[in-house]
């Protein structure tokens, strides 16, 4: 049996779709798994504040993992055992990033040295499991290894103007580890991200992406979140 802390930093109030489905993972948690779980829920702390805070009351709980799930996401039946089947110092659910063209919120390495690109040719990676390695990955929905935190120096998350904390955690990371760090995208149980009110997932990423692209014109895209602008800025600069 293992104890795992939930962090939901609810930074507004929660949609009735994304309540239900939060709603629903619990109660499949409660039938299906025999694991604790504590659920911590600060109200409208900034995302960094809120994950370090996270991670140092689940290392004070002597928690085994820690669940990050963000106030905006729909997930599929049983996400979290999904993820925990994984065995990864860090399991992501699909997820899409939330801004056009909603890219794959997870990272590669880049052509260049220190440069992360968007995994967005995923499909041709997923192993047999549904799984797919990463260099980085977003933290709306993920399962992290509390042995990871012991293993690198707080903080934990920054949000800078290079970064934002979900990268830093990963990069941080993997200079102190480097290739003994497993970071995985679990495409069995992907996301619904949502957006005002229409909701970003893998059933229909393609046409939103269409439909915006009609709607802006193309100089336009590198405004919005995460855009390529933030990549070339996103290099290893983390360290101990």
């Amino acid at each position: 049996m293992s104890k795992t802390l939930i962090c939901v930093n609810v930074l507004d109030n929660v949609n009735a779709q994304v309540y239900g489905s939060h709603c629903n993972e619990w109660f499949r948690l409660g039938r299906n798994t025999h694991d604790e779980f504590i659920l911590f829920h600060p109200n409208r702390l900034s995302i960094d504040n809120a994950r370090n805070q996270a991670a140092d009351l689940a290392l004070r709980l002597e928690c085994d993992y820690l669940f990050f799930l963000d106030d905006d996401m729909i997930l599929s039946p049983n996400t979290y055992q999904s993820l925990k089947r994984c065995d990864a110092d860090i399991a992501q659910a699909l997820t899409f990033i939330r801004g056009y063209p909603f890219h794959c919120m997870a990272f590669k390495k880049g052509t260049e040295p220190g440069i992360l690109e968007y995994y967005d040719d995923y499909h041709q990676w997923i192993r047999p499991n549904g799984i797919f390695g990463a260099e980085a990955v977003g933290f709306a929905c993920v399962l992290i290894k509390c042995e990871t935190l012991k293993k690198i120096n707080k903080p934990y998350f920054i949000t800078s103007t290079q970064s934002t904390e979900d990268v830093y955690f990963c990069i941080k990371l993997r200079n102190k580890l480097r290739d003994e760090v497993e970071i995985v995208v679990d495409t069995n149980v992907p996301t619904g991200h949502l957006l005002h009110p229409e909701i970003v997932s893998q059933s229909n990423v393609k046409e939103l992406r269409e439909k915006i692209k009609k709607m802006m014109p193309d100089e336009e895209s590198d405004k919005k979140d995460r855009g390529a602008r933030y990549l070339k800025e996103c290099k290893h600069q983390f360290h101990e």
